[in-house]
């Protein structure tokens, strides 16, 4: 390979460590452990950053998930099953886990290495997949290097860094959308399984919401080029659509064994709900307001996660958070620099006769009118079968992201014209329309908040001069000084969004620890908590925290929780189980019955307050407490990532499948033909039928993808007339 292919690739590659590389080669891991365990059993010392609600979840899902993934499959298991979770629960079927994406094949790594490489690889696939795009439609080397690293370094992907599965889903969306321009340009058995491959990794990396983006906008551009293709009367038309559905078919089999039981799983989650009126008003209610669109041109106007000033080390710096609840830098992430929003506007402006670019200002649009809740939401809300379950409309900023990196990348050509006067006047326009906008919207900040944090820097909006100035210019040296301009501005902004947390932490022993490994035990909590850590709640050892150690607790925090699990809590609680603040969370609070607690399989209850209840263990700001009675069922001796071992005591009993903690009662099959068992043991095996299936159409994928690929090409199709520089 020469030096003018390879050094985009060790450019971007380099580029990707820059929000990543403390992760990398630092002592830090993605996850802020330290906010947890400054909370009993740990009571460790106040942290160094501020809190973030959507951050946190890198401790309470994403570390404690891989930590146990990875055991699991050292052990010999995919893990289908977490024993330690609600109970009981689906491990693959909960989708974001996803153990069977390949890069979670990589068992030598421990959780936090993992962590920290995946961050870096997956920034650096979006970018590389981005400069595909632009190369393919058109733009050189440094133009492919502008669009590619305005979204590596964007505020979506970096913002979401610490979520893992939305960035690994995230990146494949443009490698998805070069396999339609491939098939579109070129049509042959290997563009179609490089495409299928594409949809499957998309899939398989667990975030079904993003994926439902990407698959939406990759059906998009097939037909958009599909309908040109006709108008201009090109030959084979009808292939591509064959070739296009043939893709997604394969793709789609490849990821059925994790996507099948995922979606089974959703279909019978606590979240299921046909889609109404009423519900789509809630959904609507999650969706951005115009003034939110300011954060294209300032990512800073409503605060950042991680400040220079905030309310203390455990409240968040993110002011808007205060002013409308639920709010979140990550679910506004709009912005992608200085440098490539004007250029996407002259672009557009110049590629309005060709389809082939011109889609991905559509593209913006569309993202733009979903993250608003427009009719456009609506009509998908109704209409797209699980659109309804989908969580905020904000995270359609991925799809804005996308299309306005790809335009300004591809506008930067080796025989580029200058902008037209049109697409000056609209760059112009739009960064007045942007200081209009942010001094209008500064008169709704509370006062309060405005003496606390100070107006928004205008800085932001007075860079968007650089393009205007530098292509007055022409040739590589403006475009070179475009592309640093950009990666300089672009990681000083986002710098501090991600601290992370000491290496080792998520798992550091803590006085007591011996009173608690090895049993079933209710956490009592109050309620979650969206602005800080709730410590004054009497709060201890937050839902997921306790499974790095193997600890069994009946409540817990996973993204597809099943009907009948959170119907169980809430009977133990007597009221609702999930904090608003958090839906996915399960929690075992003051008022529930230990009697219940018992029969749902918890022997102990750890609290931070005073239960009526024997004490057996005195800890540092918690006492651990026997509860009373016996399990009138059977009672699990030990649980693994695929069996249970039960056993019975005195006279056998009818026994049914209410206790299998599986969806719709799919999965478990007993080693005896009958439920009517002696004193003794039995074993059970979760084994779903629909992973098996999985299994077996995935097989026929693979092989799709292998025979396709083993195709010799024997003729090209006749080419669109795209100008392109394929790498």
């Amino acid at each position: 390979m020469s030096w003018r292919a390879l050094w985009p690739v060790l450019a971007l590659a380099l580029v990707a460590l820059i929000p990543t590389g403390k992760f990398v080669f630092g002592d830090l891991v993605p996850a802020p452990v330290d906010q947890i365990h400054l909370l009993p059993p740990w009571n460790g010392s106040t942290p160094e950053t501020d809190w973030d609600t959507l951050q946190i979840d890198g401790a309470l899902q994403f570390l404690p998930w891989r930590d146990f993934m990875l055991d699991s499959m050292r052990a010999g298991w995919v893990p289908l099953w977490n024993p330690h979770t609600l109970g009981g629960t689906p491990f693959l079927a909960n989708s974001q886990s996803a153990p069977l994406y390949p890069i979670h094949w990589l068992w030598p790594l421990d959780a936090e290495s993992l962590l920290g490489f995946s961050a870096w690889l997956h920034i650096f696939v979006g970018g590389l997949g981005v400069y595909m795009l632009c190369r393919r439609l058109g733009g050189n080397e440094l133009g492919g290097i502008i669009g590619g690293t305005a979204f590596q370094l964007s505020a979506f992907l970096v913002s979401w860094i610490q979520l893992p599965s939305v960035g690994m889903t995230a990146s494949w969306i443009p490698w998805c959308l070069v396999g339609v321009l491939r098939i579109y340009e070129e049509l042959s058995a290997r563009s179609v399984s490089k495409l299928a491959i594409s949809i499957a990794l998309l899939l398989l990396a667990g975030h079904i919401q993003i994926a439902v983006y990407g698959l939406v906008a990759t059906g998009l551009y097939g037909l958009w080029l599909i309908t040109f293709a006709a108008i201009r009367r090109r030959k084979g038309t009808g292939k591509l659509g064959v070739a296009g559905g043939a893709a997604l078919l394969i793709g789609l089999s490849i990821a059925a064994p994790q996507l099948v039981p995922s979606v089974q799983n959703a279909l019978n989650g606590h979240r299921v709900s046909a889609a109404s009126e009423a519900s789509w008003q809630a959904h609507k209610g999650q969706a951005l307001h115009s003034k939110h669109l300011l954060t294209l041109f300032i990512p800073q106007f409503f605060g950042m996660p991680h400040g220079a000033e905030s309310y203390g080390p455990i409240l968040t710096g993110y002011w808007l958070a205060y002013q409308e609840p639920g709010r979140n830098y990550a679910e506004l992430a709009f912005y992608v620099g200085p440098v490539v929003l004007p250029l996407a506007i002259f672009s557009l402006v110049a590629s309005w006769r060709r389809p082939e670019l011109a889609f991905f200002g559509l593209l913006t649009a569309f993202g733009l009118l979903i993250a608003l809740g427009t009719l456009a939401d609506k009509a998908l809300y109704f209409s797209l079968p699980g659109w309804s379950a989908t969580g905020s409309p904000g995270r359609a900023a991925i799809l804005v992201a996308l299309g306005l990196c790809t335009l300004g990348g591809a506008f930067i050509r080796d025989h580029a014209e200058r902008p037209s006067r049109l697409g000056i006047l609209s760059a112009a326009g739009a960064v007045l329309l942007a200081l209009a906008g942010a001094y209008a919207v500064r008169e709704a900040v509370p006062p309060e908040i405005a003496e606390r944090f100070g107006l928004p820097s205008l800085l932001p909006i007075a860079a968007f001069a650089i393009p205007f100035v530098l292509f007055l210019l022409r040739g590589a040296a403006a475009a070179a000084v475009l592309a640093v301009a950009q990666i300089v501005f672009l990681g000083v902004t986002h710098r501090a969004i991600n601290p992370g947390s000491e290496r080792g932490l998520f798992d550091r022993e803590f006085a007591g620890l011996e009173q608690l490994q090895g049993k079933s035990i209710a956490v009592i909590n109050k309620h979650w908590f969206l602005l800080g850590l709730p410590l004054n709640q009497n709060s201890v050892a937050p839902p997921n925290s306790l499974l790095p150690y193997k600890i069994t607790e009946i409540g817990g925090y996973d993204s597809l929780i099943p009907r009948h699990t959170k119907e169980r809590l809430d009977d133990i609680n007597g009221q609702d189980s999930a904090p608003k603040a958090n839906g996915n969370m399960m929690l075992i609070k003051p008022t529930f019955e230990p009697l219940k607690a018992r029969q749902a399989g918890a022997e102990y209850a750890m609290s931070a307050f005073p239960l009526d209840l024997e004490v057996v263990y005195e800890g540092a700001g918690w006492n651990l407490y026997r509860l009373p009675g016996e399990d009138p069922r059977s009672f699990v001796k030990s649980e693994g990532y695929t069996k249970k071992v039960l056993s019975w005591a005195g006279a056998g009993r009818e026994q049914t499948r209410n206790w299998l903690n599986s969806p719709a009662g799919d999965g478990w099959e007993m080693s005896f033909p009958s439920y009517d068992y002696k004193a003794g043991t039995v074993a059970a095996t979760y084994s779903p039928h629909s992973y098996r299936a999985g299994f077996l159409i995935a097989l026929l994928g693979i092989s799709a993808v292998v025979a396709l690929s083993c195709v010799k090409r024997r003729h090209d199709e006749p080419q669109t007339g795209t100008e392109s520089a394929r790498p």
